[in-house]
Order: structure tokens, then sequence, then C-alpha cells
């Protein structure tokens, strides 16, 4: 009896920032450069927030979609930005085939970053092909840094609003009435703090 021998099918494993995730135009990219290897496609993302999975698995499975295409098989696998060495050890095969964004940069000591492709390069003896035009990390500082902002502002207005409005109840009722309203509006206060901060943030 003759056994017919396969080949496990390689993979190009791309390097994606979070801000990335769910980029149309990026996927057709990628989607063309595994379809010239035959390669199947996983995207390892690089979450900056852990605690707010959903929006991110999202823009990805759209992602992974745009890059569909026979005979390619396409993953996702979301993973921490401070783990992403470790994880990336543990997921690359030799002959497999690894891509980043030239404009990624790794903090390699204080104040001092190396691209991604050189890092890997020392690190991991990897050589990783790049593409650019589409990773603006000044850009995405500058959204993180306001978004950081809003988030500040929202919740001192929570606090704020929530403590005037304390003073009001107990200066305006007396007895059991004025505790009872006063223990609602702290529960209503770290209701509102807590679903604040669970929102989504794109």
């Amino acid at each position: 009896m003759e056994f017919m021998d396969f080949e496990e099918k390689k993979r190009l494993i791309v390097l994606l920032p979070e801000s990335l995730a769910g980029s149309t135009k990026l996927a057709h990219q990628i989607n063309w450069m595994a379809g010239l290897k035959q390669y199947d496609v996983l995207y390892l993302t690089l979450v900056e927030d852990e605690t707010n999975p959903l929006e991110v698995s999202r823009r990805m499975a759209t992602m992974v979609a745009a890059t569909v295409g026979e005979p390619l098989h396409v993953s996702s696998k979301m993973i921490p930005r401070d783990g992403w060495l470790n994880a990336l050890r543990e997921t690359f095969q030799p002959g497999d085939s690894l891509v980043c964004q030239a404009e990624q940069s790794v903090k390699a000591g204080f104040l001092k970053a190396v691209s991604m492709q050189d890092y890997l390069q020392e690190a991991l003896q990897i050589h990783c092909q790049t593409i650019s035009g589409y990773y603006h990390p000044a850009q995405d500082r500058v959204r993180q840094w306001l978004l950081g902002l809003l988030f500040w502002v929202v919740c001192l207005a929570i606090l704020i609003g929530f403590s005037l409005l304390e003073v009001q109840i107990d200066r305006a009722v007396e007895g059991v009435a004025r505790i009872a309203l006063l223990l609602l509006t702290v529960s209503l206060e770290f209701g509102a703090l807590i679903a604040w901060n669970r929102l989504p943030k794109i």
C-alpha cells in the first residue's frame, strides 16, 4: 500500500499593531503576498488593552474575511503587546515567513528604539519582510493620548456631578430617606464609572 506524504502548508505570519486591526486595504495586500507563495495567513494582533478584546475581535473578523481567498486559510490570534516576543517564539515554525510594518519599532533601552525588522533579525535570527504606508505610529500616539484625556475628563465630570447631587441630597433630605438616597446615588456613581470604563475603545 502506498502512502502519500502531505507537506504541512507554510504560513505568512503578520505582526499587526492593534490600530491596524480591521484594515481592509492591508488585508488585500496580505492576500496578494500570501497568494504569490501559496501560504496560509496568521495575523498576530498586538493588543494594547487586554480588558477590551471584543472590539478588536470584531475588527479582526472583518480583516480575516477580507483576506480569505482560495486556497488560502486565514486566521488571527490576539496577543498582549508586552508578551509579543515570547508568543512569536512559540508560534513561528521553520518555513514560515514573517511580515511587519516598516514603521514598527521596539524599545531597546532608555529612549532608544530599533526597527522591528532589525530587532527580530538580532533576537531570533528571523528575516522579516516589511511593508509600509499603512501604519502611522505618530498619529496613533496622538490618538491614544486624546482618548486617554477624554477618559479622565469624563471620569472627573461624573465625580463632580454626583458629588454636587450628594451635597444637595444631604442638605434637602433628612432621616432614613437621606441615607437611602445617598446610598443610591453612590451606587449610581460607581455604576457610571464602571460603565464608562467598559465602553469599547476604538
